[in-house]
């Protein structure tokens, strides 16, 4: 094959051209010869730096239709469904020209067959077919600075809702819509979303996982028109655009997008002591003041599942925040036409707390409307529909049961809490089929907001002392919000270690609690109470920047923890 140079800007502007020209020189026009091109591998190293890469156009900045059909673009979103199946297409194929001229091309991501004034042989002996996989997905971002988390230069600057695109206003669009609408997780939240198709299939793509696709852009229209009967998509998902994945790769995996940042750990642990005090100050300015629960939250937004063992799911920790006031201005029915938001003043406060600080994050009132009219789960019938816990690991939710009232739970309520109860202690999430049913490893961080101890499973509970009448919220700077979450982030995935001589003073002190509290006749510190200060301890020491727990760290994760259990002491005696 002769050297052939493209630059960026072609590859960008025309990618199917360039494939064609990539095939067409490395291979002999007899049909015994043809040997498929390394396409994937030439544009990977074409666009092998993050700047080259961010020149290609993405579907997260920019509607579809203001970028060409047949552009190279990128796409960053959630695998929402893996089931879609897959489609055959002609991969070669020989034409027939009107001098009688044969030849050979190769037909890859695109269902438009480039046959001009030529005649196609279906029946020549050397075509080829193959098959490609489709999977929907879909993503929404926080409008907030990109900046923050260091991807792209405007990664949330547009996002458009599925439900406003030009389109046909005809009964059988509007039904589509509605169908495209449960694909998302959420209600009346803008989203892209997107079939992918994928020429190789990868058994290692999973639903939830978010990876950022590189393909050929098809719109909708061009899909439709050229798709025929037999392997066309259902007409549901005739308004989204198509993307042909030529390459892709799999973003943040452990659940953070903040990961990709190249922020060096040794500056976050050089600072981590006065990011910690500023942080904890900031937390606790939402809680009313009450710095104890402050640092409990501080520490559940570092926690993360590290390793799952002997049916443990170790780094799990969903807390309870008790005895949170009530202050509800919106009726309960307002809450699915608005959306998941909060209607409680008290938990709006500490949403607003948190939705600064993660970068995935979302509201869960628990109550009667959104526990019997939303499905909390993924349920397929002959597709699968989403549910509001289909998201991706790294993903919070702040649920608060101080807006529930009395009433009755219906069948899809009942089936909620069955499967809200599974993600709280197991962090696995039920999808339903017809005939079966399955569950998959998710990786969710949960605080939840009471008036009483939950009635939800939980690892750890800590009474509220503070009022927010007390308390202003701070107004933070962008630049030390983002020195916020750049704390978190990066601490949160960093790796963790126990020397030999902790453990064995971990477990001195276990046995001697025990003892002493047999002595006075106390109740007695179980496993449970120690695994729970375990994940305590390994939370506080990476939030003081520290990478290997000491006697110090473990002598100050039992005040801290001693001091949430008198807490709760003092409030059960309460008159």
């Amino acid at each position: 094959m002769k050297d052939i140079t493209f630059t960026t800007s072609d590859c960008i502007s025309k990618p199917l051209e360039v494939v064609k020209t990539l095939i067409g020189e490395s291979n002999s026009a007899e049909a015994s010869s043809k040997k498929e091109y390394d396409v994937p591998t030439f544009f990977q190293n074409v666009f092998a730096t993050e700047e080259s890469m961010f020149e290609i156009p993405s579907l997260n900045d920019t509607h579809f239709s203001d970028i060409p059909h047949c552009t190279l673009v990128r796409f960053r979103a959630m695998i929402q469904n893996t089931g879609l199946g897959h489609e055959m297409f002609v991969s070669s194929y020989e034409t027939l020209g009107h001098d009688g001229h044969k030849q050979w091309k190769f037909n890859k991501y695109s269902d438009d067959m480039d046959v001009k004034d030529e005649i196609l042989d279906l029946n020549a002996p050397g075509n080829q077919f193959d098959e490609r996989h489709l999977y929907y997905c879909n993503y929404a971002y926080k409008k907030r600075d990109s900046s923050s988390i260091g991807i792209e230069s405007s990664i949330e600057a547009i996002v458009r809702s599925t439900a406003n695109l030009n389109l046909n206003n005809d009964k059988g669009t509007n039904i589509g819509l509605e169908k495209l609408a449960s694909k998302f997780p959420f209600p009346n939240e803008d989203h892209v979303a997107a079939i992918v198709k994928i020429y190789d299939k990868d058994d290692s793509l999973k639903v939830t996982d978010v990876v950022e696709f590189i393909g050929v852009l098809a719109h909708p229209s061009n899909e439709m028109d050229s798709q025929g009967d037999e392997f066309s998509l259902d007409a549901v998902f005739s308004s989204i655009p198509c993307l042909h994945a030529i390459f892709y790769r799999n973003v943040y995996p452990s659940g953070n997008p903040l990961e990709s940042r190249l922020t060096d750990l040794n500056v976050i642990q050089s600072q981590a002591n006065r990011t910690r005090s500023s942080l904890l100050q900031y937390i606790s300015s939402a809680l009313g003041g009450d710095e104890l629960v402050a640092e409990f939250v501080l520490l559940q937004l570092l926690s993360r599942i590290y390793n799952r063992r002997n049916g443990l799911t170790l780094g799990k920790l969903v807390l309870n925040i008790s005895n949170v006031p009530s202050t509800c201005i919106n009726t309960e029915e307002n809450s699915l036409s608005s959306g998941l938001i909060h209607s409680n003043q008290y938990s709006k406060r500490i949403a607003a707390v948190l939705e600064s600080l993660l970068p995935k994050y979302h509201d869960l009132p628990l109550t009667l409307s959104t526990l019997n009219e939303l499905y909390y789960y993924p349920r397929s019938n002959e597709e699968l529909d989403s549910g509001v816990f289909q998201v991706s690991q790294g993903t919070w939710f702040l649920i608060d049961e101080t807006v529930m009232k009395e009433g009755k739970l219906g069948d899809i309520g009942v089936r909620n809490l069955q499967v809200l109860n599974e993600i709280l202690d197991n962090q696995k999430l039920k999808y339903t089929f017809p005939f079966n049913d399955f569950e998959l490893e998710t990786d969710i961080g949960v605080i939840i907001l009471s008036d009483a101890k939950s009635f939800l499973p939980v690892d750890c509970i800590i009474p509220l002392l503070g009022n927010p009448e007390e308390t202003l919220m701070l107004d933070v700077r962008e630049d030390l919000l983002i020195e916020f979450r750049n704390y978190l982030s990066i601490l949160r995935c960093a790796e963790f270690s126990i020397p030999d001589d902790v453990s064995e003073y971990i477990q001195n002190e276990f046995v001697r609690q025990r003892k002493n509290a047999s002595i006075s006749g106390h109740p007695l510190m179980t496993q449970a109470d120690l695994l729970l200060r375990m994940t305590l301890a390994r939370l506080v020491t990476l939030s003081f920047g520290r990478l290997e727990l000491t006697t110090e760290l473990w002598d100050y994760t039992q005040k801290l923890d001693e001091q949430r259990k008198q807490r709760i002491v003092n409030f059960e005696q309460r008159p």
